[in-house]
């Protein structure tokens, strides 16, 4: 008895549909009395990744009281529409809010909601969020998270409905 395992890499172009691999001994140096169990195969569903999101920070390394541009990116990489999404963004203790801009929709600093609306297939759409570091974070690691907290219909890739970033707070130079 022998065991392989395989790893492959499924191309794009397959997202949505089921891949079959199949495998089957190809010669062997004794007689096979039963060739029935010579091959084998093994269906996937290729997940369709939905909706992505990515968190990023300009400078992850600040002087204290220095401005500062988190910036959320959320991709639909489906073939269908999304609508009612929303992404909470709350900032941490340690920086100040000053300003948003969004591709669409509106961001609310006090409720930390990114309220995008509609996201159709193969756009995509960023929220740039500019606070100040405090003066008393010298030293200190903040990190920052967004999630996608609603949206219908359901998106199958869970996983990739939330992402951070942290800083490093330097003191002045």
């Amino acid at each position: 008895s022998v065991t392989r395992s395989f790893t492959f890499n499924v191309p794009t172009s397959t997202r949505g549909q089921t891949v079959t691999t199949e495998i089957s001994l190809a010669s062997f140096d004794q007689v096979d009395s039963d060739t029935t169990n010579n091959s084998a195969s093994r269906s996937v569903n290729v997940s369709n990744p939905g909706l992505t999101m990515r968190k990023t920070v300009a400078d992850n390394r600040p002087n204290i009281d220095e401005t500062i541009v988190y910036t959320v990116q959320l991709r639909n990489e489906d073939a269908r529409d999304y609508t009612g999404v929303v992404v909470t963004d709350n900032l941490p203790a340690g920086v100040t809010f000053v300003s948003y801009t969004a591709d669409q929709g509106t961001y609310n600093d006090a409720t930390g909601l990114w309220d995008v609306g509609t996201i159709t297939a193969g756009t995509t759409f960023n929220l740039r969020i500019t606070v100040t570091v405090d003066l008393d974070q010298a030293g200190n690691n903040i990190a920052n998270t967004a999630s996608i907290t609603s949206l219908s219909p359901t998106d199958p890739n869970m996983g990739a409905w939330s992402d951070s970033v942290t800083i490093f707070v330097r003191g002045r130079l």
